[in-house]
């Protein structure tokens, strides 16, 4: 029995000059793309103080390890794909399971750590906690 790889572009050990000015072409616009959605702040901010900004109002960010990150509009597939489960989701919660599912709260991950669930579900159990209907979510660890 043989085994063989197929891989695109395959040629033998060495790599393309073409295919090398795509993989750092690639790499450029990343970094570039990344350092456009860190808005920039003077110190690393907590979580208190990221839900006091008057900003939250004006686009998706999210506070990753002090920073204060813009999140790009979703694109057509992610939005069907999130409908979908949002509509699944609530027909099982409507057939007795009870609970409560949304999409782009925010939850504390962490003490400088909010991040926007394209998602979520919680159980009967998890409402309880939630408390205050303007608040970001709080995930408990186990």
């Amino acid at each position: 029995m043989r085994i063989g790889l197929l891989h695109r572009g395959f040629r033998g050990c060495k790599k393309t000059k073409k295919e090398e000015g795509r993989k750092q072409k690639a790499e450029s616009r990343k970094q570039k793309a990344e350092s456009r959605n860190v808005m920039p702040t003077s110190s690393l901010i907590s979580v208190a103080e990221f839900a006091a900004l008057d900003s939250l109002d004006q686009g998706r960010v999210e506070l990753v390890h002090g920073e204060i990150i813009s999140m790009s509009p979703v694109r057509l597939k992610h939005s069907v794909i999130t409908a979908r489960l949002i509509f699944y989701l609530q027909s099982w919660i409507n057939g007795g399971a009870g609970g409560l599912v949304g999409t782009e709260l925010g939850f504390i991950l962490a003490e400088d750590t909010i991040r926007a669930a394209d998602v979520y579900y919680l159980s009967p159990e998890q409402c309880v906690h939630v408390g205050d209907h303007d608040a970001f979510g709080k995930v408990r660890q186990r």
